[in-house]
């Protein structure tokens, strides 16, 4: 269950029972307090299974710090928190985005939102569990400085772009990265807008990548899939990816005007889940903000064509 990564770092996967939603790999960091733990998981009975079998070893948490609050990453911390006394920690910027999730028209909010950009399958919603961001974490963190992790102290590193409130965290002298949903083995993360807000969050993106290349890592710990040490490959790999779909949204608009779903159809074939129409969405907003495409609104809907 428990998958040991160096003396002080162990992994635990937590499967979800919703077939969309990913496993999710968390962390427990052993100190002398306890143990602490980064991410939670997506709520599901499995995954309350899981912890308590880990509790039931004897294991200490002491704490619970979120990278992000994604609902697969955020799902079970409030059941700890409230159910086994584990106080939950999260950024400041995670607070207002809690909040967002748990407006009584979110869900109206977001299938619009989809719609306007062309979305025709049935209704969808990222998240629809608003139980598990009602609730108030034990504490914050801020954009900068460092946090305790174990016995250790981690730099506090914003990377928005997959969420606006992900971040990684850093240890200088070990050389050691937790890098969430940000960077991850061999997979393009998807950039997406889950609170209907339009912005331009693969600008933040790129701009993130960027920023977290210049930190020497031996050893990164991402949300999702295999552990990895080769941070900056990762970093030109996953650029390199965007780029090439963002020639791919030039070619495809470039002789008729097409929605956020008549591109992703294009690319990925019939659309089953929201994540690859997110990913064309944010793709084709980020090359309308460079002017390399422009929108037009016909019958209430956004279409996109190259310039």
């Amino acid at each position: 269950m428990l998958e040991k990564i160096t003396d002080e770092i162990e992994k635990i996967v937590i499967h979800s029972d919703e077939k969309n939603i990913a496993e999710v790999n968390c962390h427990l960091v052993n100190g002398k307090n306890g143990v602490t733990l980064i991410d939670a998981g997506d709520y599901s009975g499995h995954g309350k299974k899981i912890w308590e079998n880990v509790l039931n070893k004897g294991i200490i948490i002491e704490k619970i710090i979120l990278t992000h609050t994604h609902q697969d990453h955020i799902g079970l911390a409030r059941w700890l928190q409230e159910t086994k006394g584990i106080p939950v920690y999260v950024s400041e910027i995670g607070l207002t985005e809690m909040k967002k999730y748990t407006q009584s028209d979110f869900k109206q909010k977001f299938n619009e939102f989809i719609r306007k950009y062309g979305y025709t399958k049935k209704q969808a919603v990222y998240q629809d569990k608003p139980g598990i961001y009602d609730f108030e974490p034990a504490g914050y963190y801020n954009t900068e400085g460092t946090i305790r992790i174990g016995d250790d102290l981690y730099e506090v590193i914003w990377t928005p772009g997959h969420a606006p409130d992900h971040f990684c965290f850093y240890q200088q002298e070990k050389k050691i990265l937790f890098t969430g949903d940000h960077i991850i083995d061999n997979v393009s993360p998807v950039i997406g807008l889950w609170t209907a807000e339009e912005s331009n969050v693969l600008k933040d993106y790129f701009r993130s990548l960027e920023l977290i290349r210049q930190y020497p890592t031996e050893i990164a710990l991402a949300g999702h899939g295999a552990t990895f040490y080769n941070l900056e490959d990762q970093v030109d790999d996953i650029r390199g990816k965007h780029l090439h779909r963002l020639e791919q949204l030039m070619a495809l608009t470039s002789k008729d005007p097409k929605t956020a779903e008549e591109v992703c159809e294009a690319i990925y074939g019939p659309v089953e889940a929201i994540g690859p129409f997110m990913g064309v969405l944010t793709r084709l907003l980020y090359l309308e903000a460079e002017e390399k495409l422009e929108r037009k609104e016909m019958n209430g809907k956004v279409y996109f064509q190259a310039v």
